[in-house]
């Protein structure tokens, strides 16, 4: 269970999501198209219309009819990102390089969900397909369709992008997944929909509780492409943010549901990754989150405290991990854990999880559960050091409050 966070194409770049869907300009400024074919321009500023429009009888009609594969492609997408909640689209529409003056082009769209601030129309993700015009009924649609073109335009691996998605609405999530785990939707809906009730107290402590989250659910070839693909051997869930479309869960489906985890707990545990990174500010030298993940222990640590709904760690399974370390002969000597990542050993693994955890618990129970919070929130999501944070909010050091806890675990194992 951990958390990537980061754009993929766009950059952090933040600016502000309108209110209402906006008509589409050109992503170059001036109002000046990024193809001088106009039709393709014409098709690539249609599709923005229909689907900031809802209206996906016009989204479809923009494909060739005798293409009845492509329709239903562009079907699941529209029904998609409706359901994602797209609320701002620009036109983009460009001849692939080198083949200017032909009839093929990348056709699709720059974009925003709601909940998300937009960033500027070069930082917001995209979307372009590669197709081949022709004329139909007295009128250029499209006739041939790469769905996923490796191309810098795209969001790579964006699931939502998928066009095998089936995509349900819960009360307060939306849940995807692979028609091969199509008949799981409804179960993590009812798990994510008291998880997003149970978790409502602490993003209340955050400010940043959610209206609605969303959840992919991964097969096995979702999980290793999905966002890259790039997760350690012993992750079975992460939350990724994209500038632009706010952050998602995405959830090894045959790890969460089929194996001996507690799906309810996972669940919590990734959706609170949602409450205390989104919108973090990334770290002064971002080679020491690469190299040196400083706050893993923190981060894992406050998502396994959210996910275990504030229970303390020692009532919990990570009692007996606990034990063991500070039993053995070189017992933890700092709540913060040394980082893991992927090729750790599962021992340091559940050590980071179990210590970061009991550590958040102790915080909770000396200092308040509010305090521990905005503690966390400083150095989470405001890139403050841990020394500089637990002095405004705890009057002290942190390196008292490091000692002060480890003797607190200690005495309550």
């Amino acid at each position: 269970m951990i958390l990537v966070g980061g754009g993929v194409i766009a950059v952090q770049a933040i600016g502000s999501a309108p209110d209402k869907p906006t008509t589409a300009t050109s992503a170059t400024g001036g109002g000046q198209p990024l193809d001088p074919e106009d039709q393709a321009w014409k098709i690539a500023q249609a599709q923005v219309d229909a689907l900031l429009g809802d209206n996906e009888q016009a989204w479809l009609d923009l494909i060739d009819p005798s293409q009845p594969q492509y329709r239903e492609q562009y079907r699941t997408l529209f029904r998609t990102l409706r359901a994602m909640r797209i609320n701002h689209a620009e036109a983009l529409a460009v001849p692939p390089p080198g083949e200017v003056g032909g009839t093929d082009f990348y056709v699709g769209f720059s974009y925003c969900f709601q909940g998300s601030p937009c960033p500027t129309a070069f930082n917001q993700p995209k979307m372009v397909k590669r197709v081949t015009l022709t004329t139909a009924g007295g009128r250029q649609v499209i006739s041939v369709v790469d769905f996923n073109p490796t191309t810098i335009y795209n969001v790579k691996g964006a699931p939502w992008a998928d066009d095998q998605l089936v995509i349900t609405e819960g009360k307060r999530v939306v849940v995807a997944a692979s028609a091969s785990r199509a008949a799981d939707i409804p179960q993590v809906i009812a798990l994510a929909d008291q998880a997003a009730v149970d978790i409502d107290r602490f993003g209340n402590h955050l400010r940043t509780a959610q209206d609605r989250y969303r959840i992919f659910l991964a097969d096995d070839h979702d999980w290793a492409t999905w966002f890259n693909g790039d997760q350690p051997e012993w992750a079975i869930g992460y939350a990724w943010e994209v500038a632009g479309t706010g952050m998602d869960v995405v959830l090894h489906a045959s790890q969460v549901l089929d194996g001996t985890e507690d799906a309810q707990i996972v669940i919590r545990h990734e959706m609170g990754h949602v409450l205390t990174m989104i919108g973090a500010q990334p770290p002064d030298n971002p080679l020491e989150f690469l190299f040196n993940d400083r706050n893993q222990w923190l981060r894992e640590g406050i998502a396994e405290y959210i996910g275990q709904n504030g229970r303390p760690a020692q009532q919990t399974y990570h009692r007996s991990t606990l034990q063991r370390a500070f039993r053995s002969s070189n017992p933890p000597r700092s709540i913060m854990a040394s980082s893991v990542r992927a090729g750790s050993e599962r021992n340091s693994v559940d050590g980071l999880y179990a210590m970061g955890y009991a550590a958040t618990s102790c915080m909770a129970a000396r200092y308040g559960e509010a305090a521990m919070f905005h503690f966390t929130d400083l150095v989470l999501r405001e890139a403050a050091k841990e020394d500089a944070a637990s002095r405004k909010i705890y009057g002290k050091p942190f390196a008292q409050v490091d000692r002060d806890c480890l003797t607190w675990i200690r005495q309550h194992l």
